[in-house]
């Protein structure tokens, strides 16, 4: 019981890391004591230990979950339900083998042990940010944002890399609580390294990114609206919701000095297609040839299958004159309540959603796409699509001028939801070397540089707009990557190498790492 004990604190302190809380040094003991406790236990007692940490922390990082589905019509005890198989669903594989890894490498060389439980996350958050029914939400990486600086490593090797190093940073913290002083200066120089990059990663970003001045550049009208979810999706409501916009949009036209280079409107602005509501499109249509300023949205589109209440969820460009020059659909929607994948057991599991479960259902594309191509290329994606790092990759082509996040968060009352998917979708654009521009419905709408950090939020819950300039850039040069990861490697090592010197130079120092005492699992 001490042990579970001792192991559960990982939760809440991982929590106080990762955002909307964001102290992002807590990361570095947070998990600490759950890897402690496992190397302790025996086999079984480390796979459990695992699965209560994931699934408490799963828990604990998302509270909006049970109130979101009791929004879209599940029952109090069915929500707090759905809130434990989401939280076992995204963390409790995970944290249960690396668990049971730590207890398996505990009689082997201190390197290993460390070594192999860093790799094992690393590789399992990727394993999840690439698996079509992975949920890759509040990665321990994620918890970085708030130290700029270390996460410039995501440029090197996305979020993963960043988890594992700061599992390797918990786990010598395990050892030295319970070995000698090897163990106590590999902590140390492994913090150090966090140091290194938290003091001098921005800085040295920055000095060592090219500059791409021939890069194609353009300016971005972004509008916000705030209109209901149910109102969005009610057929009779459309022609008032694209008057509204309409409005707005044409307002917001007349302040600016010049035309910008397009207009951009959120994710399914329109829930009704244009297919089969020719009025509605003519009206679009003229609207845009009106402004002559291209429009980028997102609009719902009828299924290809033909299949009762599905539909695809898309991101068109319409052309002054021409109409939809480009398209690309969604290819990741979020599982059981977006996506119309059929799912093992999904018929149990539906009573927990509510009515979501019998909301209709996205027919997801076949394929990630590409870049969304007509007077000048960006890189689209669709709410959810922002947390999977191999998406925006496949889509980026060296023209792109901007990641473009458009998304519905309407979903969920409160900012805590929306500020996480915000603070998530950052390491893209530090992945990508590129702006992320986000356009919300009922959610944050914000502006990030190529570095991660917030330009531009407009306030939620509310009409808004901006104007944003931007210009194409390279992606992540050899150069830049290997300099990023020199700095805490060779920061480390040095510290290493210092205490170890210090060590022998100390009286009685090496008769004393000699004697170290090793813990006794119980």
């Amino acid at each position: 019981m001490k042990r579970t004990l001792i192991a559960l604190l990982s939760a809440p302190l991982l929590v106080a890391a990762q955002s909307p809380f964001a102290l992002a040094p807590v990361a570095l003991v947070a998990l600490t004591p759950w890897l402690w406790a496992s190397r302790l236990a025996g086999a079984g007692e480390a796979l459990v230990l695992g699965a209560l940490v994931g699934t408490l922390y799963g828990c604990l990082v998302a509270p909006w979950v049970p109130e979101a589905l009791r929004s879209l019509g599940s029952s109090s005890g069915a929500a707090l339900l759905g809130l434990l198989v989401t939280a076992a669903w995204a963390k409790l594989p995970l944290f249960a083998g690396v668990g049971w890894i730590a207890q398996r490498l505990r009689d082997q060389p201190m390197g290993v042990q460390i070594a192999g439980v860093a790799f094992a996350f690393g590789l399992g958050e990727w394993a999840i940010g690439v698996w079509r029914l992975g949920v890759p939400w509040a990665l321990v990486g994620h918890s970085q944002l708030a130290a700029p600086g270390v996460a410039q490593l995501a440029a090197v090797g996305g979020v993963p890399l960043l988890s594992a190093w700061l599992v390797a940073i918990n786990a010598a913290g395990a050892l030295a609580m319970s070995q000698g002083s090897p163990a106590r200066r590999l902590a140390a120089a492994l913090a150090s390294s966090w140091l290194a990059m938290a003091g001098l990663g921005l800085p040295v970003a920055q000095r060592i990114r090219p500059w791409n001045p021939e890069g194609a550049s353009a300016e971005l009208l972004v509008v916000q609206p705030e209109i209901s979810r149910d109102a969005r999706w009610d057929a009779s409501a459309q022609p008032w919701i694209l008057e509204s916009m309409v409005t707005y949009t044409s307002e917001a036209l007349a302040g600016q000095a010049r035309r910008p280079d397009a207009i951009v409107w959120p994710e399914n602005l329109l829930t009704t297609p244009l297919e089969i509501e020719p009025d509605l499109s003519r009206a679009l249509q003229g609207h845009v040839d009106q402004w002559g300023v291209p429009l980028i949205t997102g609009l719902v589109r009828p299924s290809t299958r033909r299949v009762p209440r599905e539909y695809r969820s898309s991101v068109v460009w319409i052309e002054p004159g021409r109409g939809v020059v480009a398209a690309m659909d969604k290819f990741r929607a979020v599982p059981l309540l977006e996506s119309s994948r059929a799912i093992d057991g999904a018929s149990w599991l539906a009573p927990l959603f509510g009515r979501a479960a019998r909301w209709p259902k996205v027919q997801e594309a076949t394929a990630p796409g590409t870049s969304l191509t007509a007077s000048f290329s960006i890189t689209p994606v669709l709410c959810y699509e922002v947390l999977f790092p191999k998406i925006v990759a496949r889509r980026r082509s060296p023209e792109s001028l901007a990641i473009l996040s458009l998304a519905d968060d309407s979903w969920v009352s409160g900012e805590m939801a929306t500020r996480q998917l915000v603070d998530f979708a950052a390491f893209r654009a530090i992945e990508q070397r590129m702006t992320l521009i986000r356009v919300a419905h009922g959610g944050l709408s914000s502006v990030i540089d190529e570095f991660g950090r917030t330009q531009l939020e407009l306030p939620p819950d509310q009409w808004a707009h901006a104007t944003v300039a931007v210009r194409a850039s390279l992606p992540p040069s050899l150069l830049e990557q290997a300099t990023l990861i020199a700095l805490p490697l060779s920061t480390g090592w040095g510290v290493w190498w210092m205490l170890a010197l210090w060590t022998r130079k100390t009286p009685g120092g090496a008769k004393r790492d000699a004697r170290e005492p090793k813990e006794t699992p119980s």
